[in-house]
């Protein structure tokens, strides 16, 4: 009698998670994409040698943003994105939890000092004036982190004045450095 025996050549490959963010500045007016955790960060999969070889060791998952207003959650199944006839090895999470960062702007003011904003392109022949208040308020929209650590005298304002020709009252937009 004979047998015939067939073999597979199984083997076990770790592969990485390649997340895909699209819309992240387009999240909804106000806030801000910092950054995502992804858990795990790799996965180990087995399968025939062949398939495995196949593979490009990089799972890959896309997220849009676009509207976002708070933190997204995105749980991904492995053995739906592995290619057929391949399987998460046994004893490994079958999911994938990422975790976006959305955090929302806030607003800050300052009270600048006539004496802290310069002039550039003034005309010899011509006297400046900075309106009737003896100081300008800059708002600044960023995360409250961040602008906590601003203070007035980290603020620079320029007045280009150089578009003046003739005597006048005239509205400018100030230039402002941090």
């Amino acid at each position: 009698a004979e047998a015939e025996v067939v073999m597979t050549a199984v083997k076990t490959n770790q592969i990485s998670v390649d997340v895909k963010v699209t819309g992240q500045n387009e999240v909804a007016e106000g806030y801000k994409y910092i950054n995502f955790k992804c858990d795990p960060q790799t996965i180990s999969v087995t399968g025939a040698k062949s398939l495995i070889a196949e593979l490009d060791n990089i799972l890959e998952v896309t997220v849009d943003l676009t509207g976002a207003d708070k933190d997204v959650v995105k749980t991904v199944k492995v053995s739906d994105l592995l290619p057929e006839g391949l399987k998460v090895a046994d004893g490994q999470p079958d999911t994938i939890n990422i975790v976006f960062q959305i955090e929302k702007l806030t607003q800050k003011s300052f009270r600048i000092s006539k004496n802290q904003i310069s002039m550039t392109g003034a005309s010899p022949d011509l006297g400046y004036r900075l309106g009737n208040e003896d100081a300008v308020t800059v708002v600044l929209t960023g995360l409250s982190e961040d602008l906590e650590k601003v203070n007035n005298s980290d603020l620079f304002v320029t007045l280009d004045v150089s578009s003046i020709e003739s005597p006048g009252t005239y509205e400018l937009e100030p230039q402002v450095e941090i």
